[in-house]
């Protein structure tokens, strides 16, 4: 957590961009390690952490994250008002939390008995973009609604305006206008761009990403029909009801920690 840490920050940006073009900051306002709510106290600590920032030149890029576990809709309607008090205004994404197969949060999660997945789960659901954990405080539908009405709400152009009218003197007047030139391109030329039409943001059930028709595979690459899909179909995660199946939680491991092929692969590569 960098917010408040302006000689880190300094740090950061230096050895990349010699006058601090960029310095990364990723908040979770409600994040346990935080220890608070993302009260007064915390909204006023980041603004004058950011307008510092500015005054060196540093432009602060930072991310978004909502927690099914944690966050509802007394929250998430509060996040446009919050990021314009802080001087933020635009985050440059605003994901869901994802625990990626292979590690200790997914791990945690596909032990609990509740079965907390959503069903039929496919390996590519999990990009932080897509819901693959049941809310606890909110139904399924009400947090997908709520995670739109917020892209919705945000990445508006009066609000990619109100944050160059605040970003642009301080970063102009540094001396670094690499930094505002920076800001200007990526509020009017790229960024947030508007979603795929068909997105459900539901695992199961989504888009599929663009690169799944960009793979360079055809048919007759492959031996067999049953070995074209088992290579080319989406890997299922979870089952119908939700439960994690089997291989993610007991997978083979490749490598040893001094980076030799273990024996379980070894023994993988006999049988084949």
């Amino acid at each position: 957590m960098l917010v408040g840490k302006l000689d880190i920050l300094l740090l950061t940006a230096e050895p990349i961009f010699g006058d601090g073009l960029v310095g990364a900051v990723d908040e979770d306002p409600q994040d346990p390690v935080i220890g608070a709510d993302f009260d007064q106290n915390l909204l006023d600590s980041i603004r004058f952490s950011l307008d510092l920032c500015r005054r060196h030149g540093i432009l602060v890029m930072s991310g978004l994250m909502l927690s099914p576990a944690t966050d509802d809709w007394d929250y998430v309607q509060t996040i446009p008002a919050k990021l314009q008090e802080t001087g933020l205004h635009i985050p440059n994404y605003i994901c869901l939390e994802s625990p990626f197969p292979g590690t200790p949060y997914f791990q945690r999660l596909a032990g609990d008995p509740r079965n907390v997945f959503l069903p039929n789960a496919l390996l590519r659901d999990f990009n932080g973009y897509t819901l693959v954990v049941r809310p606890e405080r909110e139904s399924v539908n009400d947090f997908v609604d709520q995670y739109k009405w917020v892209l919705d709400a945000t990445y508006t152009k009066l609000r990619k305006a109100r944050k160059l009218v605040e970003d642009l003197p301080q970063l102009f007047a540094s001396g670094v206008w690499e930094s505002g030139m920076v800001d200007i391109v990526h509020q009017c030329f790229a960024g947030y761009t508007l979603p795929c039409p068909g997105r459900t943001y539901l695992a199961a059930s989504d888009v599929p990403p663009p690169e799944c028709a960009q793979v360079p595979f055809r048919t007759d690459d492959f031996d067999s029909d049953d070995q074209h899909h088992a290579i080319m179909d989406p890997y299922r995660v979870t089952d119908e009801e939700g439960r994690v199946l089997p291989h993610w939680t007991h997978p083979t491991r490749l490598f040893e920690r001094n980076g030799r092929i273990s024996e379980q692969a070894l023994r993988f590569v006999e049988v084949v």
